[in-house]
């Protein structure tokens, strides 16, 4: 498991994973740990908060039918001469 995940972190793109995974000191480890678990508890915050604002907003939508004339596209039915 230690394999797994040291080829992830070695690979990775996510920012902070790859200092975590090749970092030699504890501090170091635990700085980073602490930079990913932070930046990852912001995000679940900040999306709770915008879809609990985005829910609390009421929606009203009102359809209407309106009939008028029938509209006649390809010439309207008239023979067309050149």
């Amino acid at each position: 498991m230690k394999k797994i995940l040291d080829v992830f972190t070695d690979q990775t793109s996510v920012h902070g994973l790859r200092y975590l995974g090749s970092a030699r000191s504890k501090r170091v480890k635990v700085f980073w740990s602490a930079i990913c678990v932070g930046s990852l508890g912001m995000f679940i915050f900040m999306v709770t908060r915008l879809v609990l604002i985005y829910t609390s907003f009421s929606v009203l939508v009102k359809v209407e039918e309106v009939r008028g004339q029938p509209l006649m596209i390809w010439g309207g039915g008239r023979k067309i001469s050149k």
